[in-house]
């Protein structure tokens, strides 16, 4: 990885298996902690596009178990992405601890989805399958601020309750 003064390392991963590995790194987090979201626009629907079902479920089922919070921003159009989905695919997203901020689309139209906690942030970009870790608490404290200013610019929105509406509809 690369190294310099006050930033401890960055790595490249590429390649779907490697994306995987990097998204279960995200779930090494302690139980009940906060992990903070910044979900492109493009990124949702190329993630479920790409990543096998029961690896996402898998995912959700830890995130539920550990109770990790997902506290985030996503577009209206990764919004949208839950009113295509199965009812197996649905079922599974029901329940987590998440927390979710909607912004338009023009202010999140990219391929990438940033994830920050403790001292790590890690970027993963589904359409192009590859994923960057970067270790380090300046960068990741000036996401985490980033983020914060822009929930206060989002509607806030019940990702659960939003979820079983759709789960009614298709039952």
């Amino acid at each position: 990885g690369i190294t310099s003064i006050g930033l401890k390392t960055v790595s490249v991963k590429e390649g779907y298996e490697q994306v995987k590995v990097t998204y279960e790194k995200i779930l090494e987090v302690g139980k009940t902690e906060r992990v903070f979201v910044i979900q492109g626009s493009h990124a949702p629907s190329a993630a479920l596009e790409n990543l096998p079902i029961d690896f996402i479920e898998k995912i959700h089922i830890t995130q539920k178990q550990k109770t990790i919070i997902l506290d985030g921003i996503t577009s209206e159009k990764g919004l949208s992405v839950f009113k295509n989905m199965t009812l197996r695919e649905l079922q599974s997203h029901y329940g987590r601890l998440t927390v979710v901020y909607v912004l338009p689309d023009k202010y999140l139209d990219f391929d990438a989805e940033i994830f920050v906690f403790q001292n790590s942030v890690i970027i993963i970009q589904p359409v192009a399958g590859k994923s960057l870790i970067i270790q380090d608490m300046n960068t990741a404290r000036a996401l985490k601020m980033l983020i914060e200013f822009m929930k206060q610019h989002a509607e806030k929105v019940d990702l659960n309750a939003y979820i079983n509406e759709l789960i009614k509809k298709t039952n």
